[in-house]
């Protein structure tokens, strides 16, 4: 089944968000790439379909400023046809994609060969589309699964799913532990998954874990309705990383074991919370993991980034204001490797990282000046998309999106 995309002529201004009286901060852009309307940020109001029901937005993908898609975890995708402009999916108005009526989104797969995949409730879901966002479609995603245990199925929410260098797919489900699949062939109703990770499950795999291998799975950091990855791989999926209790779990070997590098931290004085609940990769080898939490103690946010795919890690240097209680919830990154790091606390969270994760700088002071204008202003960033180092898209609560060109500057 696919569905498409249709245009709807209302301007986006005209959607029930908007900004205080006498305040164009949130005034739709038109179409124009050119810079946010307040200087240097603009809101995108959702349309009424998503409006009404959008509580958390969970992931954006864009393939040009005038091409990409939002997902909510309400289970709803949108369509931008433009920087500021967003249009509805056609279905039956809600903006629902197709598959089963109660999956919920968490963001976007894009660098397989089936295209544009959407990571959604249940990896059996197969949500794809091979032009870009312009059309999603449905599909098993297995016909056959084999060497599972029992009480894990691919019924459970989507992590990642991706090709190594060899051609073979991994797919990685979290709840009741986890589980990494490994496939010969590409996702879809004839391919044959067998369960080639899962230590903590009723028939353990593998039967025999070696001494130095992670005792457990994805444990730390996955919420269902925030588009954190606890699970992440590096960008040819030669190393796969995920977070559990205190342990950082590393697999050089496609998912068929995870070795714990947690001692492999600098300094080694370093001493966290928790491990990281977000992972992002830039490249076969470099990555960062991020943890901040409101309801740890000031001070308890920090940043590691790794140079080796996730084998040894060292600790970056956050802004001051990191020092305060601070969420830091989503990690993503622009073409040329730039980083940012988005959340919230005291006020909205917004750092970048030139320098693969060591030194970051603080980018919030003009989108919270701006957005505690709004008339619904948001209380954290949870995910971001950056098209290049200046044209960034954020979403947070409260179906809140914001855009600028200027790089927040």
């Amino acid at each position: 089944m696919t569905v498409s995309l249709f245009i709807l002529s209302a301007a986006v201004s005209s959607c029930s968000a908007g900004t205080k009286a006498g305040n164009d901060a949130g005034s739709n852009d038109s179409g124009s790439d050119g810079p946010a309307t307040n200087g240097a940020w603009a809101q995108v109001v959702p349309m009424d379909g998503a409006s009404s029901q959008a509580t958390t937005v969970t992931g954006f993908w864009f393939s040009s400023s005038s091409n990409g898609v939002v997902s909510f975890a309400e289970g709803l995708v949108e369509h931008f046809s433009a920087p500021t402009t967003i249009d509805a999916i056609a279905l039956d108005g809600s903006g629902k994609l197709p598959g089963p009526a109660d999956d919920s989104y968490y963001g976007f797969v894009p660098s397989t060969s089936l295209g544009l995949v959407v990571r959604n409730s249940s990896a059996k879901s197969l949500v794809t589309s091979s032009n870009m966002g312009t059309s999603f479609t449905y599909a098993a995603s297995y016909g056959t699964l084999s060497g599972a245990p029992p009480t894990i199925t691919l019924d459970f929410p989507l992590l990642w799913l991706g090709e190594d260098t060899s051609n073979k797919w991994h797919v990685a489900v979290g709840a009741g532990g986890g589980d990494v699949y490994s496939s010969p062939t590409a996702p879809g109703p004839s391919a044959t998954v067998t369960d080639t990770w899962h230590p903590m499950g009723t028939i353990t795999v593998p039967a025999t874990l070696p001494g130095t291998d992670c005792a457990a799975f994805v444990t730390n950091g996955y919420y269902s309705t925030q588009p954190g990855q606890v699970f992440a791989a590096s960008t040819d999926s030669s190393s796969i990383v995920y977070s559990s209790g205190s342990s950082i779990c590393r697999s050089s070997d496609g998912g068929k074991n995870f070795v714990d590098v947690s001692a492999n931290i600098t300094p080694t004085s370093f001493n966290a919370t928790s491990t990281p609940w977000t992972y992002t990769f830039t490249s076969p080898t470099a990555g960062i993991g991020v943890y901040g939490s409101e309801a740890d103690a000031a001070g308890t946010a920090y940043v590691l980034y790794t140079t080796d795919g996730g084998d040894n890690w060292t600790v970056g240097t956050l802004p001051p204001s990191a020092e305060n209680m601070v969420s830091l919830i989503g990690t993503f990154a622009a073409p040329n490797g730039t980083l940012f790091i988005v959340g919230g606390g005291p006020s909205l969270v917004l750092y970048d990282s030139i320098d693969g994760g060591k030194t970051w700088t603080d980018l919030s002071t003009k989108l919270n000046a701006w957005a505690s204008t709004l008339d619904n202003p948001p209380l954290r960033l949870e995910t971001g998309f950056a098209l290049d180092a200046q044209h960034i898209w954020v979403g947070g609560d409260s179906g809140f999106i914001a855009y600028t060109a200027t790089g927040g500057q």
